[in-house]
């Protein structure tokens, strides 16, 4: 029979990442470089693609940095449930599947 081993450590160390590129994403920003575009390239409509693109770009990196802080969450929910329960848990990790989804 297989065995369920869980490192609490290990947990936190994950969740960690996740908040470090939840961080790192959040810094990110194209929309407003590629604005830009269009005073460079006057005449055509590459300006205004370019700004679309930037500003889908953003509302996508914003779902995934959402994604990483639910998921950090999650885990440290799990570490806690895990801790408190006996040994025993179960993490529901609806927030983080929303979260990826674009749900509220």
């Amino acid at each position: 029979m297989a065995q369920l081993v869980v490192e609490p450590e290990k947990l936190e160390t994950a969740a960690q990442h996740s908040d470090d590129a939840a961080e790192k994403n959040s810094e990110l920003k194209v929309a407003d470089d590629l604005s830009k575009v269009g005073n460079a390239v006057r005449g055509g409509d590459s300006g205004d693609a370019a700004v679309k693109a930037g500003e889908q770009v953003d509302t996508l990196s914003k779902r995934l940095g959402d994604g990483l802080k639910a998921f950090s969450e999650a885990v440290r929910a799990a570490k806690s449930e895990y801790g408190e329960t006996d040994y025993s848990t179960s993490v529901d990790f609806k927030g983080f599947r929303n979260a990826i989804e674009g749900k509220k």
